[in-house]
Order: C-alpha cells, then sequence, then structure tokens
C-alpha cells in the first residue's frame, strides 16, 4: 500500500510498508559517532582498496576455472579420434568432480579454512569487509547446483549451522 496522501517519509515506495523505517537504529549510531570525517573517510578508501582486491580474486578465481574447464575440452576433442565419446565422458566427469572440489576450496579458502564468527562490527571494521568478501564469493555455481541436497552446506562452508531435516 502505497500512501497518497499525509506527510511525505523518507522511504522508498518498492515494498516498504506506509509508515517510515529509520535509517539507524541506536546500537548503529555508536559506530557512527566513534569515528571522526577524517577518519572515515580514510576507511572508506581503505575498503574502496580492499573491495578492488576482492574483485580481483573473484576475477582471477573464476578465470582459472574457466582456463581449466577450456583445457578440459580442448583435451577431450583432441583424444577424441583415438578414445572416441570416452574421451568426452572422461573430461566431463573430471570437470563435474573437480568444478565442485574447486569452488568448496575457493570459498574456504576466503574464510581462510576457519569458520565465521557473528559479530555486531561497524562497516568501516576489517572484521565487516573480511565476512562481506567471504558472502561475495559464495556466488559460485555450487549455490545453484546442490540446491536442495543436503551436502550444499557441507561443499559451501557453512557445516557447522548443518542440520538434518526429516
Amino acid at each position: 500500500m502505497i500512501p497518497i496522501d499525509g506527510p511525505v517519509a523518507r522511504t522508498s515506495a518498492l515494498g516498504s510498508p506506509c509508515f517510515e523505517i529509520p535509517r539507524a537504529v541506536d546500537r548503529d549510531r555508536q559506530f557512527s559517532t566513534a569515528l571522526d570525517e577524517e577518519a572515515r573517510q580514510q576507511r572508506i578508501r581503505v575498503k574502496n582498496a580492499h573491495n578492488i582486491v576482492t574483485v580481483a580474486l573473484f576475477l582471477l578465481g573464476n578465470w582459472l576455472f574457466i582456463s581449466v574447464t577450456l583445457l578440459l575440452g580442448y583435451a577431450a576433442v583432441t583424444y577424441y579420434p583415438q578414445f572416441g565419446l570416452a574421451s568426452v565422458l572422461g573430461s566431463s566427469a573430471l570437470l563435474s568432480l573437480g568444478g565442485i572440489l574447486y569452488f568448496a576450496l575457493l570459498e574456504r579458502a576466503s574464510l581462510g579454512f576457519k569458520p565465521l564468527e557473528p559479530k555486531v562490527v561497524s562497516i568501516y571494521d576489517n572484521y565487516f569487509w573480511f565476512h562481506e568478501r567471504h558472502w561475495k564469493f559464495c556466488e559460485s555455481p555450487l549455490q545453484t547446483l546442490l540446491k536442495g541436497v543436503p551436502f550444499q552446506s557441507v561443499c559451501s562452508g557453512d557445516s557447522q549451522n548443518f542440520q538434518w531435516r526429516s
């Protein structure tokens, strides 16, 4: 329901209720007042550099996977006259298993092979950036490939939160 009369609230109409939602709560206000403007600007510059490294690592990881995929495809085509369909099936099986292991390793490596710890930190905090980098790396084909499968949490690094459901 979009209000058509009354005072204008600083909310977006897309999916918001017809009452104003505060943009910050008291808990978050302590973080915004903890840094002066110069320190905040410095931390934003450092965060931008951190984001550039995250983008580069993400692209490098996906580039490596695509390169190996193309190499396996080339090997399958090269050995097709000698081994026939077995070369295509072998490369497909190797790519499937290798892809699952590779993306699982990439996600675990984004955490430094440690579990995530729930914390309440500022957006200017290094742990926030570390946590954010992990969730950016979680966007892998594993998320759609293993959707609904009990092994998804094991492959995606959430094994500590894994529970069997009946």
